[in-house]
């Protein structure tokens, strides 16, 4: 369950935030389950350390205000299960570049044939 788990958020981290793979999976790595993720603190986030106490990622402050803006938006729940947090996250990615590819649509887009 927990590997299900760092990989449904580091696709969320990667996907839906813009962290690179490297850096949302070490910060996915970083939590046990999505209790632990959504209860962190912002100085939690700013200091990830490895087991001996070193800096194990570096975060911009970008990334560490889209991080706790992504875990406080509601998008990750508690109440469901680590599956069905996966498939809303994989919607909302599948959504949202279906409606990137509509609002980037022409008229000769629509229509080829008229335009040969």
């Amino acid at each position: 369950m927990p590997e299900q788990f760092h990989k449904m958020l580091t696709y969320a981290l990667e996907k839906e935030i813009g962290l690179t793979q490297s850096k949302a999976r070490s910060v996915a790595y970083f939590f046990v389950d999505i209790e632990d993720f959504l209860s962190v603190e912002g100085d939690k986030i700013k200091s990830i350390k490895s087991i001996p106490g070193k800096k194990a990622i570096k975060l911009t402050e970008d990334e560490i205000t889209r991080i706790l803006d992504y875990k406080s938006s509601g998008y990750l729940s508690t109440q469901l299960t680590v599956t069905e947090n996966y498939l809303a996250v994989i919607c909302r990615v599948f959504t949202k570049r279906q409606l990137d590819m509509i609002g980037r649509l022409t008229i000769k887009d629509l229509n080829p044939k008229r335009n040969a």
